[in-house]
């Protein structure tokens, strides 16, 4: 592509660095923010 910056995976790197850290598991737990999946979400459905 023509005048495209290529991103590359680093940023994909830096957000999986960020979510897999003690520090933003520890804001979630002190936040009560319960993460859910796709899979959770179909069971209330059925």
């Amino acid at each position: 592509m023509v005048d495209h910056p290529d991103y590359g995976s680093a940023w994909r790197q830096r957000d999986y660095n960020v979510v897999t850290s003690p520090e933003f598991k520890k804001a979630m737990a002190d936040n009560h923010v319960i993460l859910v999946k796709w899979k959770d979400l179909q069971k209330l459905l059925n």
